[in-house]
Parts: C-alpha cells; sequence; structure tokens
C-alpha cells in the first residue's frame, strides 16, 4: 500500500476520493451567517471549474501561481485547481504587509496573483503596478471558487 502511493500525486488521490465518496460529505464552511456542507462531488466540481478558469486564462504546466487567501472553502478549491493545472502554488499568507506581498510574484516567479477578497485587493491596490510588472495579471477570486474576476491585467 505505501509502495502505491509513493507514485501517487495529490491530484490522483484526491479524484480517487471524490470516485469513492462523491456524494458524501467532504467539508463544512460558513458562508455568511450559516454552515454549509459541500459534498466530495460539488468539491470536485468547483475545482474542476477552477482549473479550468487557470488553464484559460493561460496558466501552464510549472507555472506559478500566487494565491493571497484567508483560511476559507474557496482556498481549498483554489489549491485542488492549481494542482490538477500542473501549477505551483504558491501560498501567501493574507495578513502579510502589503510591501511583503508585492515582492512575491518576482522572488518566486509567479505568472499570476489571486486575491480572496475585496478588502486584499484594497491592501494591495497600493502595490498594483509593482505587482503588474512582475506577472501576467491579478485577479480575485468568488464565491465558491468557480469565477476568477480581472482586476487588471496587462
Amino acid at each position: 500500500m505505501v509502495e502505491d502511493m509513493l507514485h501517487d500525486n495529490l491530484v490522483a488521490m484526491f479524484h480517487r476520493r471524490v470516485q469513492q465518496d462523491g456524494p458524501q460529505k467532504a467539508v463544512h464552511y460558513r458562508a455568511g451567517e450559516k454552515w454549509v456542507t459541500a459534498t466530495w462531488n460539488e468539491l470536485a466540481a468547483a475545482a474542476y471549474r477552477t482549473a479550468a478558469v487557470l488553464v484559460e486564462l493561460g496558466v501552464k504546466p510549472g507555472d506559478r501561481v500566487i494565491q493571497v487567501s484567508e483560511n476559507r472553502y474557496e482556498w481549498i478549491v483554489f489549491d485542488i485547481a492549481v494542482h490538477m493545472a500542473q501549477a505551483i502554488h504558491v501560498a501567501v499568507h493574507a495578513t502579510l504587509t502589503c510591501p511583503q506581498i508585492a515582492i512575491q510574484p518576482r522572488v518566486s516567479g509567479a505568472k499570476l496573483v489571486v486575491i480572496s477578497t475585496p478588502e486584499q485587493a484594497q491592501k494591495l491596490a497600493a502595490a498594483a503596478a509593482q505587482l503588474l510588472a512582475s506577472t501576467e495579471g491579478v485577479f480575485t477570486e468568488t464565491a465558491g471558487g468557480v469565477t476568477i474576476g480581472v482586476l487588471a491585467k496587462l
């Protein structure tokens, strides 16, 4: 069993879990004031849609993609989607300051920066020129991890 896992990757393990437990509960998260449950099938559908958007935006295997996000359901969806697109997920802590975040595309070689909330976008507004000089675009997530809206693109 351990030998089989050595040749596995996260996407294969996730796909297998979805096949095994599709309609079962996968994650509970807060949406506003209420708790929501997503099944493995729902989580997979959101991740596949998000991966398709990443590929449509030009993300290629091996590209680095930065995500500035708090701990939230969309973080999980985006992480899985980046792996599905065969890219490299560069997770940046949402609590970092604007200058600390602005340097990340240059030092990581990221092609894309994805920001979780309007508050994060506002925090990074002062560094927009620096971010855009280092990447092909800066985007923002929407609820459910399904759509990535353009904040700015070269």
